[in-house]
């Protein structure tokens, strides 16, 4: 089963705070931003500069659109590139441009990242957009916004550069 192996729907909050009381607290005892305050009165919205976080984050990802293989590719070696060691994770579900019968199923730990294809049928219960998660230190507001930007140029009409990092 597909959702199995994706862990689809695997992450419980509630799990998580169970097993550590202290999850959902930074190491400088201030809270992750979504709930809490932080120290310095300062907003999310706000560019890190002196407190960046280093703890680490997730970022979801999506769009509408199906995106080009090997456009596809190209984006997820720059983003291991820029990201090294601060990549713990990448996984994601993209409809595939030219095939729409077709999910590009992506799968990374660290470095290697993997690209598989699974027929798409009305029942497989997939989403008719392209999603893909990135865990790892994620949280500087900048790579966050150039990530973002990144992948949605993978949906444009036309294969270009711009989706490059």
């Amino acid at each position: 089963n597909l959702t199995q192996v994706l862990k689809v729907d695997s992450f419980s909050l509630d799990g998580a705070l169970s097993l550590d009381a202290h999850f959902l607290v930074a190491a400088d005892g201030a809270t992750d931003g979504h709930g809490g305050a932080h120290e310095g009165g300062h907003s999310h919205e706000e560019q890190h500069s002196s407190h960046a976080h280093d703890s680490m984050s997730s970022l979801g990802l999506e769009m509408p659109e199906a995106v080009d293989r090997s456009m596809l590719e190209n984006w997820l070696k720059s983003v291991v590139e820029r990201l090294g060691n601060d990549l713990i994770r990448l996984k994601g579900v993209l409809r595939c441009r030219g095939d729409e019968a077709v999910r590009l199923i992506v799968q990374g730990v660290g470095g290697h990242v993997e690209i598989g294809e699974v027929a798409a049928d009305g029942s497989s219960g997939y989403a008719k957009g392209s999603r893909l998660v990135i865990i790892g230190r994620v949280a500087d507001w900048t790579l966050r916004k150039e990530l973002k930007e990144s992948f949605l140029a993978l949906g444009g009409d036309q294969a270009s550069s711009s989706a490059r990092m």
